[in-house]
């Protein structure tokens, strides 16, 4: 999203006049959740999974940190990837997260932390992103959008 935000900008088009939409699936639709999710439930159970499982993530992921997508990175300037960094260059840029991996992953996080599965998913689904919406399947959503003319990027964890 940065990096069609930068594109369109050099191109003279007002960041106002450009809407982004991240669709968030599979394992990436972890990212749609905000930072309780990830201190309560997420980051506790990565570190219960398989270690190839966990890894996706890399060694973003601490303890009591939230979401490692959610926060700007100084670091990286003008491309800052992150959420509020993409926020930051396009306010109205839309996260839709898909439900059929939030019910797999609550599944998941619920055995994993041995709780209740309908309490994890209402937890993560209370706690989603700025921006973030829920919807029915990734898959709809990238249809979606295309058929209003958006364009797909694709990209993974």
């Amino acid at each position: 999203m940065q990096t069609v935000m930068h594109a369109y900008a050099s191109i003279g088009t007002p960041a106002l006049d450009v809407l982004p939409v991240g669709v968030l699936y599979h394992f990436g639709a972890l990212l749609g959740f905000g930072d309780a999710s990830w201190n309560d439930l997420i980051t506790p159970a990565l570190a219960k999974l398989p270690k190839e499982r966990a890894e996706r993530f890399g060694a973003a992921i601490k303890p009591g940190d939230g979401n490692p997508a959610m926060k700007a990175d100084p670091k990286a300037g003008a491309f800052d990837a992150s959420i509020d960094g993409t926020l930051k260059l396009a306010p109205g840029a839309r996260f839709y997260i898909c439900n059929n991996a939030a019910v797999g992953l609550s599944e998941t996080i619920a055995k994993v932390l041995d709780r209740p599965q309908a309490s994890v998913y209402d937890a993560l689904t209370n706690d989603l992103i700025p921006n973030g919406m829920l919807v029915p399947a990734g898959v709809w959503a990238v249809h979606a959008v295309q058929e209003h003319g958006f364009t797909l990027l694709q990209t993974s964890l």
